[in-house]
């Protein structure tokens, strides 16, 4: 009798063992992770990731062996349609990221403090990028933001010190405050006449920056009220 009830204690610490192990894979309703030798995370599936809170992310477990801290490529797979708030922030040696055409959203924070990502490619078919996504990408050196957003959120690239070179579509309306706040590499920027909000501290301690745009422009306006040069176009 003892011996079978051992049994049965033991089947059912497997089974929570498995359940335990299949939540800890997912990261969306229909999205699960896998994360290889290699050091490269791969999510599949489809539909939107969680939202998450920092330091909460299915790969971020937070004891010495964090999975977290050894990502050095992210690959989302096609059927993926968002990516979450905090999802990467903090992935600490993360070189590497592919996302896909499918992609609409990137949440506010998902790739902050990746401080050794140098190139990010966004695909056309993402209309969404959150507040500080790519704030203190130390490394970060050229983004091109995708035709359809339109807006450059709240601290979106705050601290990328290294960053030379920033595309920005006829589709944006509005740049928010902070939004290349510290982007001390950065000498050049053409901002489009669709450009009519520009927040505060926007461009502060750009010391490098020529703003060019349309004269008469919110961009110039901008320009000529903190004292950055401004060349029409």
């Amino acid at each position: 009798m003892k011996q079978r009830k051992i049994i049965i204690l033991l089947c059912f610490a497997l089974l929570l063992a498995a359940l335990g192990g299949c939540a800890q894979k997912s990261c969306g309703r229909n999205l699960t992770w896998s994360m290889g030798r290699d050091n490269v995370l791969t999510i599949s599936g489809t539909g939107d990731m969680k939202d998450f809170m920092r330091g909460n992310a299915p790969w971020d477990d937070g004891v010495q062996n964090n999975p977290k801290k050894k990502i050095q490529v992210v690959k989302l797979q096609d059927g993926v349609t968002g990516i979450g708030n905090y999802a990467f922030e903090g992935c600490e040696a993360l070189t590497d990221v592919t996302i896909p055409e499918g992609v609409t959203r990137i949440g506010d924070y998902a790739f902050a403090n990746c401080k050794v990502l140098t190139n990010v490619t966004i695909p056309n078919s993402v209309t969404s990028i959150g507040s500080h996504a790519f704030a203190g990408c130390k490394s970060l050196r050229s983004m091109a933001i995708p035709n359809g957003v339109t807006e450059i959120g709240c601290g979106m690239f705050e601290d990328c010190e290294a960053l030379t070179d920033v595309t920005i579509p006829g589709s944006v309306t509005e740049i928010g405050e902070a939004a290349f706040s510290r982007c001390a590499a950065l000498t050049g920027l053409t901002i489009p006449a669709s450009v009519t909000s520009i927040g505060i501290y926007a461009f502060e301690w750009c010391d490098a920056l020529v703003i060019h745009g349309v004269a008469d422009s919110e961009a110039e306006r901008y320009a000529r009220e903190n004292n950055i040069p401004f060349e029409p176009q």
